[in-house]
């Protein structure tokens, strides 16, 4: 008897690979796309691209020349350099630290005066006025 001499043993071997195929029996690499669906995706990134553009456009437009706010009543304070004067003597404190005379700025700044110089309305007043304006323009 010769040693290894029995039943014949079959070995098996890895599978082949065929060329393209990652496993036996798949299906093969996956399609490309066809040219239709490469051209609608085209078309649809430009449509995305232009529609972000435009809106934007409109966004910076809307920045630049925003449309005014339509106020009720009447002011009781102006806002000048950044800070909120409620009377002009508050005014002309700051103003003369700044080294410009209130006087002076008074004559070149009538309305800004005029703002301060109003008296507020009472809350009885404010609020006959609130009334006034409801009946005139309904709510809807």
């Amino acid at each position: 008897m010769s040693v290894g001499a029995g039943p014949a043993r079959r070995v098996r071997s890895a599978p082949q690979r065929v060329a393209g195929r990652d496993t036996p029996g798949s299906p093969g690499p996956p399609e490309r796309p066809s040219e239709a669906l490469r051209l609608a995706l085209a078309v649809a990134g430009v449509l995305a691209v232009v529609a972000a553009a435009l809106t934007w456009g409109q966004v910076v437009v809307r920045l630049r020349a925003p449309e005014p706010v339509e106020t009720h009543g009447t002011p009781e304070a102006m806002v000048w350099s950044g800070r909120v004067f409620r009377s002009e003597a508050e005014l002309a404190v700051w103003l003369h630290k700044q080294g410009v005379d209130y006087e002076h700025w008074a004559r070149t700044h009538p309305a800004a005066v005029a703002i301060l110089r109003e008296p507020a309305p009472s809350l009885a007043e404010a609020s006959r006025r609130t009334r006034a304006a409801d009946a005139v323009e309904p709510t809807r």
